[in-house]
């Protein structure tokens, strides 16, 4: 376990020859392995967060099982937020009308 999150990641430098001609670098977790050294990978932007590139390789098959977990736990979670906004409702509800009993 590291602190990125369970499993052993891999840490290097990477020069990035992008498509218009211009070179950048950075250093990458995760996306490149040992067995890349040395080879051209293509890869795809995905934008930027906090201040790091998101990179997609090319060559990684396609994961859908990898969204239906993500569906998954979302809707796991959303069951007990919603019922804990009815019963949080239902307490404002209650102590509304007894307060209005009380000065009346």
């Amino acid at each position: 376990m590291t602190n990125r999150g369970f499993g052993y990641r891999e840490r290097c430098t990477v020069t990035i020859r992008w498509d218009d001609g211009t070179d950048t670098e950075v250093i990458d977790d995760g996306t490149f392995a040992p067995a890349d050294i040395g080879r051209d990978v293509r890869v795809g932007y995905l934008g930027t967060y906090k201040y790091t590139l998101k990179l997609a390789r090319e060559d990684t098959p396609y994961r859908p099982w990898f969204t239906w977990i993500g569906v998954l736990v979302g809707l796991t979670a959303a069951v007990p937020g919603i019922l804990a906004i009815m019963m949080l409702h239902a307490f404002v509800r209650a102590a509304l009308r007894g307060r209005r009993r009380s000065v009346g």
